[in-house]
């Protein structure tokens, strides 16, 4: 891959260290590194090796990479809750893993997610955007759809265990439901597997990844976006609204807001079904649909309180997204192995696996250390070295077979 000789060379300099003190690092001769100066060119393995070696931050591989860093972490907090700098950093983190990860097997083909707003949009016209070009209609698509369509324009979506990455001190970070970063035409989305779901059908998922690309296409992610807002809840407040528009949009439900009446004019026991079979048509949420409802004056509120009874009752019974996802520990190594074969291998849960799959090829090629990968994935060291021992062995049977 192409790198900065100079850039390079100062690092290494920095750390006390001259190509000849790089051989027991890399494996090769001085020859062969002033090669890769000359030709401004580098195998990643050995980037990564030094790297890791030297202890370089994710900051200094970008500066040899000619590569800007992400410029800023925005998170979906519960009720705007501001985030605490030690969670920040954990974030950025996980973000410099994935982005490294991503680089080193990534498709670099793909599109980029390029539409932006100003200032003064409305919300209706930003959430009309982010689906042109994401190539989706409204309401005709399910989750699934949504994270390959963030894909083919470079917008990765993961899922984590906020509550194993995310604990300070005793204190779980439990307001944070999701955040974004940014490096170069790259974005991630990492979403809370502790959410619920409804058999993986999104729910409010789709509503939080839809509130990170609100960020993402009113530039909160670009250089130069501290300037561009002042009041951070008003911010979150019309990224909120653009979520709302994309699933639930009001000019349509303004537009049949005569026979909408009509439809919610019924008993209590069955108005539920009613607003499951409303947010289904629109690919929205049971919880989306109430708010919209709500906003446009359609609901009493005794409806609205019976509603809110009612999905409280069934978010207590709803599974969280972890649990389709992950599988528990094992007993003994042989059932860590299968659990794990059995979830990678599971074509319909392709989209919620991305991170595992790049951890899994980072260990097999060196290019992650265990811990780390212990860390990411959520297991413990020890297990994690039984699974990196058995997909190692798996990828040199294939090819001596």
């Amino acid at each position: 891959i192409p790198f900065d000789p100079a850039a390079f060379r100062d690092l290494v300099k920095d750390q006390g260290k001259s190509l000849s003190g790089l051989e027991p690092i890399t494996g090769v001769s001085k020859q062969a590194i002033n090669g890769w100066l000359s030709s401004a060119k580098i195998p990643p393995r050995q980037l990564y090796k030094i790297a890791e070696n030297l202890h370089w931050k994710s900051k200094q591989v970008d500066r040899v990479l000619k590569k800007s860093g992400f410029h800023e972490i925005c998170f979906r907090t519960h009720r705007n809750v501001e985030t605490d700098d030690g969670i920040k950093q954990l974030a950025k983190r996980i973000a410099a893993d994935f982005f490294t990860l991503d680089a080193l097997g990534g498709d670099y083909s793909k599109d980029s997610f390029i539409f932006r707003v100003g200032k003064d949009a409305n919300a209706l016209a930003v959430a009309e955007g982010i689906l042109r070009q994401l190539d989706l209609k409204r309401g005709q698509f399910q989750l699934e759809e949504l994270v390959f369509a963030l894909a083919r324009v470079n917008v990765s979506v993961i899922f984590l265990d906020f509550g194993h990455h995310f604990s300070l001190e005793e204190k779980p970070a439990k307001h944070v439901r999701a955040f974004c970063a940014k490096q170069g035409p790259k974005f991630m989305i990492a979403i809370d597997s502790r959410m619920k779901g409804s058999q993986m059908e999104g729910e409010d998922i789709t509503w939080v990844i839809f509130h990170e690309l609100a960020h993402i296409a009113c530039g909160d992610m670009d250089e130069g976006s501290s300037d561009f807002w002042e009041d951070s809840g008003t911010k979150e407040k019309f990224r909120n609204e653009i979520a709302s528009e994309v699933l639930t949009p009001t000019d349509l439900l303004l537009s049949h807001q005569t026979n909408l009446t009509k439809f919610l004019d019924c008993p209590l026991r069955l108005l539920p079904s009613r607003i499951e079979h409303m947010a289904s048509e629109l690919g929205a949420s049971f919880v989306g649909m109430v708010l919209a409802l709500k906003k446009i004056g359609l609901l009493t509120t005794q409806k609205e309180r019976y509603l809110w009874g009612v999905q409280h009752n069934r978010d207590v019974t709803r599974p969280q997204i972890k649990d389709f996802i992950f599988p528990r520990s094992a007993k003994n190594r042989q059932d860590l192995i299968e659990s794990w074969g059995k979830i990678l291998n599971n074509s319909t849960l392709l989209p919620f696996l991305k991170l595992y799959f790049l951890v899994r090829q980072g260990l097999i090629e060196q290019k992650l250390s265990l811990a780390r990968a212990a860390e990411l994935m959520g297991i413990e060291t020890g297990e994690m070295e039984e699974l990196e021992k058995h997909w190692v062995n798996e990828v040199s049977n294939e090819a001596f077979d």
